[in-house]
């Protein structure tokens, strides 16, 4: 019973079903339990839909570390290289961890990245993972090596990203990309994989149902 409840947390982390909870129930209101209940009975409804696409993730024995997340479609990873090589925003919502950290995390090449996303008509849950992650320093413009794809997505969208250097709106090496969809990240000719992007760009290429997302994370483990 231990494992099966260790399982189901880490489900529920890796997924950002906490997060919604915890928007559920705000430290200044407890007491429209009718509501949070029909969101509660939501969500679950929805971890037994989704365990029959979305296996539960096992970090082992390591913690995960958030480095990504998105929740809405909005302009917020439209920062500069600075913001983005020290990090912006938080864990209960739009959130970038810095890419000098996912450098020092990745540079031994011991890391590897899983992606989840929902899929916005569906609100399907998918998720990719790469055995191989490694961010270069920032004299290599923190390029990209990502090499061993598994996971229940049709296509491996983050793998063509693999050896290009990531780009923002004020250091854009990617033909404009950064600019032209909002948000920096590591592009190949725009990309497939664009979880940074604004509006109906943030997508994940060839996903069933559509492409556009309402919801990423990247996690790393790294042991």
């Amino acid at each position: 019973m231990p494992d099966v409840c260790n399982s189901v947390r880490r489900y529920l982390y890796t997924t950002g079903i906490f997060l919604h909870l915890s928007r559920c129930f705000p430290q200044s209101d407890r007491r429209n339990h009718k509501v949070c209940s029909i969101v509660i009975f939501t969500l679950l409804l929805r971890i037994i839909l989704s365990m029959v696409v979305l296996p539960l993730t096992d970090f082992g024995t390591q913690k995960p570390i958030l480095i990504q997340q998105h929740v809405d479609d909005s302009g917020f990873f439209d920062r500069s290289w600075n913001e983005f090589r020290v990090g912006f925003g938080d864990s209960s919502g739009n959130f970038w961890l810095g890419n000098e950290q996912v450098h020092q995390l990745s540079k031994d090449g011991r890391c590897k990245l899983r992606f989840v996303v929902q899929q916005q008509i569906t609100s399907s849950w998918y998720w990719a993972e790469y055995s191989t992650f490694v961010v270069a320093d920032e004299s290599s413009d923190y390029q990209l090596m990502v090499a061993g794809f598994s996971g229940n997505v049709t296509v491996d969208a983050f793998g063509p990203h693999n050896g290009n250097v990531f780009a923002t709106s004020d250091r854009d090496v990617a033909a404009g990309c950064a600019q032209s969809l909002l948000g920096g990240f590591w592009y190949n000719d725009c990309g497939t994989a664009r979880v940074n992007a604004a509006g109906q760009q943030f997508d994940w290429n060839q996903l069933p149902g559509g492409d556009d997302l309402i919801y990423s994370q990247m996690w790393l483990e790294c042991p």
